[in-house]
């Protein structure tokens, strides 16, 4: 205030604008970035959790609907129904995409081709007791038609209709699979189990005759409740695979074995492992064969006759697995064993 009479003035200092400097705002990204960084794998952690639930849900919701087979025919749907005429035939087809898929030791197998064949497995035979009325599968007529075993023909029969339906509890969740399939058809990645193919009484594994199966489902398989002599709780009636579709005959189980892999000369893994059939003369058939496996890490997802699922550790011992793998094995199981 001056001293002059009758004038007023008021001075007053105005702060310089403040903002974030280039060093401070760095700062900030570098802390929100490790930040995602530590929470993302939480995130995805959580996920998997849900996807590994909900593949138990589908699990007991296929067990479910066998037992009410079972209930309806006093035995489980054959593992698959062998057709037996010559047309037909097996028809090899080409993925639209290749498929990409995690093997055991890391191991990652480009699949690029299928090989259908007439055959309708398990699952066809169980989509009655999935609430799917609409798939009317009509077993005096062939699956479909082939163009000379190279395609499916156009038209083809009623059954080939069925092909493309797609049944959310044929898969497991956590699969990594191409959305594109030949023809539309639908994935199935649960497999029956058809035994080991050794018999491990008294601790001795024998080889098992060519044709004797000593598992639940199986080519033309009848197995009621009264043939599971080792115990309905330690009896797998299917688990979690890598690949396959609903309604592939081939697609339909999994032998445990523990023989030499004939592709890399080393024997067969538990768990995320394939190979290539071949016959006699060593020829390959064009069938591909995968063993249990799962995307859940290192847990794979097993129901068991009584109706029970849950998820079993891929480091399993390898005789124990076996031995839940057979009927009738006569084999001594704990719980705590798996």
């Amino acid at each position: 205030m001056t001293g002059r009479a009758g004038s007023c003035r008021i001075e007053t200092r105005r702060s310089p604008a403040r903002g974030f400097t280039l060093i401070e705002l760095l700062v900030v990204m570098a802390i929100i970035a490790l930040l995602a960084a530590m929470l993302l794998p939480a995130v995805q952690q959580v996920r998997e959790a849900g996807r590994r639930t909900q593949c138990l849900n589908n699990i007991k919701q296929l067990v479910l609907a066998m037992h009410n087979y079972e209930s309806a025919y006093k035995v489980f749907p054959p593992g698959l129904v062998t057709w037996t005429d010559t047309v037909p035939a097996r028809v090899t087809l080409q993925l639209p995409e290749a498929a990409q898929l995690k093997l055991v030791n890391r191991q990652l197998l480009q699949l690029t081709s299928w090989t259908l064949t007439p055959d309708w497995n398990w699952n066809a035979a169980i989509v009655s007791y999935m609430d799917q009325g609409t798939i009317q599968i009509d077993y005096r007529i062939p699956k479909y038609a082939d163009a000379g075993g190279t395609a499916l023909a156009p038209g083809g029969t009623t059954n080939q209709q069925y092909l493309a339906n797609k049944i959310p509890s044929f898969v497991c969740p956590s699969a990594s699979l191409p959305t594109a399939t030949p023809y539309g058809m639908g994935y199935g990645t649960y497999r029956g189990c058809m035994g080991t193919n050794v018999s491990l009484a008294n601790g001795v594994a024998t080889a098992l005759p060519a044709g004797t199966f000593n598992g639940m489902l199986y080519p033309n398989s009848a197995v009621g409740m009264r043939d599971v002599s080792d115990g309905t709780t330690s009896t797998i009636l299917l688990g979690d695979s890598l690949y396959g579709f609903w309604a592939d005959g081939y697609s339909c189980c999994v032998r445990v074995r523990n023989d030499l892999n004939s592709q890399t000369n080393a024997n067969r893994n538990l768990f995320d492992d394939y190979w290539l059939d071949t016959d006699s003369s060593g020829n390959w058939t064009g069938l591909q064969f995968f063993s249990y496996g799962s995307s859940h890490n290192d847990l794979v997802g097993i129901g068991f006759v009584d109706g029970g699922a849950k998820t079993i550790s891929k480091k399993i011992d390898s005789t124990v697995f076996m031995a839940l793998a057979t009927k009738n094995g006569v084999e001594n199981i704990t719980d705590t064993s798996f």
